[in-house]
């Protein structure tokens, strides 16, 4: 089951020096059953987009939480055996991964892009307030072996 987990560059940090992120039970978010079911007839990947979505709305508690932290949401995607995830919220698609999730499982990592930081700023400290400042920025796509580099630049 592909997974939507809300991050921090601290996090990306942790993932590529531990090679995972965790420890377990890791808070993510994906297009469970209940969610299919809540939406038929809807697209699977607008289902997946708004998973990442709610990740990267999440991100924004974990940023309030690290005041130090560049203002950048962050969402790290991958792939983990459907026994490792239980539901948490059939509303959202909220879910609970039983282990932590090791590098190899990552497919990408999504990141605001330096020119979010401002808007993001605003979307944080009205947490956990509702703010559309950070909508309108679309997260940019990193392959794992670019979150390295994606750090030396921050």
């Amino acid at each position: 089951m592909r997974v939507y987990v809300p991050a921090t560059l601290s996090t990306v940090a942790e993932l590529v020096e531990r090679r995972a992120v965790g420890p377990a039970p890791v808070a993510a978010f994906a297009v469970t059953a209940a969610v299919r079911a809540a939406a038929p007839g809807t697209d699977p990947d607008d289902l997946a987009e708004d998973a990442m979505a709610a990740a990267a709305d999440a991100a924004l508690g974990l940023l309030a939480a690290e005041p130090a932290a560049p203002r950048r949401r962050v969402v790290i995607a991958a792939d983990v055996p459907d026994s490792a995830v239980e539901e948490t919220d059939p509303a959202t698609g909220a879910v609970r991964v039983a282990a932590e999730i090791a590098m190899a499982t990552v497919a990408s990592a999504h990141v605001d892009d330096v020119d979010a930081e401002p808007d993001v700023s605003v979307a944080v400290t009205a947490w956990p307030a509702t703010s559309e400042a950070a909508d309108g920025h679309a997260l940019l796509w990193y392959a794992t072996q670019e979150l390295a580099d994606l750090l030396s630049v921050t």
